[in-house]
């Protein structure tokens, strides 16, 4: 399994134990990192872009700021990757909804995790 992580704050540390602890090894993790020289973070595969991979990604951890996830998810379109994205969704509600529609007329699978603002429950496309 090939999963791509945007944002490696804690929430997205824990989201890296639980894939380790569930893929008997067969996982590979990378971060789309933004700075040239970023902190190393072990098991993980550091990429400026999705195409310098050289991988398909089976799925998408969308955990950077919630202020990026507008800009971060319009970009993840073009790839049609399935998509994991913490909540909350968007800090505004400007332009939210029309991207809403578009990753759902897309058929893209994605989940979106309420997880903290209501325990046990997610949201499936």
């Amino acid at each position: 399994m090939k999963v791509l992580i945007i944002g490696l704050g804690s929430i997205a540390q824990k989201h890296i134990q639980a894939l380790t602890n569930i893929s008997s090894g067969e996982i590979s993790l990378y971060a789309l990192r933004s700075s040239a020289l970023p902190n190393q973070v072990p098991n993980i595969t550091n990429i400026s872009s999705i195409g310098e991979a050289g991988v398909s990604f089976d799925f998408v951890i969308v955990s950077n700021p919630t202020f990026s996830h507008y800009d971060t998810l319009r970009k993840l379109l073009d790839y049609n990757i399935p998509l994991f994205i913490e909540k909350p969704l968007f800090h505004t509600l400007e332009g939210g909804q029309q991207l809403v529609d578009q990753i759902i007329s897309s058929k893209v699978k994605n989940l979106y995790s309420l997880q903290s603002a209501i325990p046990s429950m997610y949201c499936i496309y």
